[in-house]
């Protein structure tokens, strides 16, 4: 059995995809829970709307993913849980292919490719990939798709409410003291590349290759230098 976790702040045009592939999966026994952040769309009254899916929706008092994510955990019914985004999208088998491959003790993501066509958004996340398969037992991973372990979650605390930007390398770099980091072969995932369009391509590539270097030096950025926007994700 599995818990999915899903943070939401004015996801009302992209949730309906993500949980129209959930509802398309081949392996069916999870519940989805949405840990909206006052939303000042209809993301609620969307994902109400799929009711053939066992769904919780669960008010945050903060807008922040790292606090959307641990009251997510508080309300799991299930030792394995999956932190999505909600502007993700996944092929019907993922969830029965990562399930069989993940090992009991392991903490695991995917391979990401991008929902746009264009030269820049593809370079960037081959780019990416390339980066994370060297380097994720160093760096750890994101959190768009990231399976984790709820009595593992609770011993680190979860993630770190106080970090601005790549809480998940963070709480990945300190999960790997109770359990292995493992990058799946097959699964893989597609992301949104919205951020990307709205700030300009070359620009956020630069940021978030500012970010990564930061982070990869054993920097925190608890502040809002990058001027980062939870629902720009």
């Amino acid at each position: 059995m599995l818990s999915i976790i899903v943070p939401t702040l004015n996801e009302e045009k992209h949730i309906p995809n993500l949980l129209n592939c959930l509802k398309n999966q081949t392996y069916k026994n999870f519940e989805i829970i949405v840990v909206d952040a006052h939303s000042n769309d209809k993301t609620k009254e969307v994902v109400k709307k799929f009711k053939n899916l066992k769904i919780k929706i669960i008010n945050s008092e903060k807008r922040n993913v790292a606090y959307q994510r641990n009251i997510g955990v508080k309300y799991a019914n299930n030792e394995r849980i999956l932190f999505l985004d909600a502007d993700t999208k996944i092929p019907k088998d993922f969830l029965e292919n990562a399930l069989k491959e993940i090992k009991n003790n392991e903490i695991s993501a995917c391979r990401t490719y991008p929902d746009s066509s264009h030269p820049i958004d593809i370079f960037f996340i081959f780019l990416f990939r390339i980066y994370l398969k060297a380097l994720y037992k160093l760096i750890g991973f994101n959190g768009c798709c990231l399976f984790s372990l709820k009595s593992v979650h609770n011993k680190i605390n979860g993630f770190d409410e106080t970090i601005k930007v790549s809480e998940d390398f963070d709480y990945t770099k300190r999960i790997k003291k109770f359990a292995k980091l493992h990058l799946l072969k097959k699964p893989y995932i597609k992301i949104s590349m919205r951020r990307f369009e709205k700030n300009g391509r070359i620009r956020t590539g630069l940021k978030i290759l500012v970010i990564g270097i930061y982070i990869d030096f054993g920097g925190r950025i608890r502040n809002n230098l990058f001027n980062y926007k939870f629902n720009e994700k």
